[in-house]
């Protein structure tokens, strides 16, 4: 990826005097990332010009369980039931600890995105995903 952008210095680049583009692409490649922009093929942006922020992609994270009554792991059910019973119960045996768990978030191939354009579209922004109407 290329060097690490804040939002500040992006809205800073508006200031002074380069308006921004906000864009629609489709990621083709995820590792190295491409995605070819809208309305032209072989517009093609890469990883090294283009900054992907953090939660669009896979990430480690901590949580905590802190409801002192949830003591057991999980109960077992069927998994051909349709539904889960009533008693069970997602937890850690050892309330208010800290646990580490993997946010699976990654651009992936054939999603949609916005991007914004900036430095005289020498750089790019990932801003989110793109939702279509049928996924609403």
């Amino acid at each position: 990826m290329a060097e690490e952008t804040s939002i500040k210095q992006l809205i800073q680049s508006i200031v002074d005097g380069q308006m921004p583009e906000v864009l629609q692409g489709t990621v083709i490649l995820e590792k190295p990332l491409k995605i070819q922009m809208e309305g032209d093929a072989k517009w093609i942006i890469t990883e090294n010009n283009t900054f992907v922020p953090w939660q669009l992609t896979d990430y480690e994270t901590e949580i905590t369980f802190d409801n002192p009554d949830t003591k057991q792991v999980f109960t077992t059910w069927d998994m051909a039931e349709k539904f889960e019973s009533l008693e069970s119960k997602i937890s850690f045996k050892e309330p208010k600890t800290k646990h580490k768990i993997t946010v699976h978030n990654k651009l992936v191939k054939g999603e949609k995105v916005y991007i914004l354009s900036f430095h005289y579209g020498k750089q790019y922004y990932v801003l989110d995903r793109v939702k279509t109407r049928s996924e609403r």
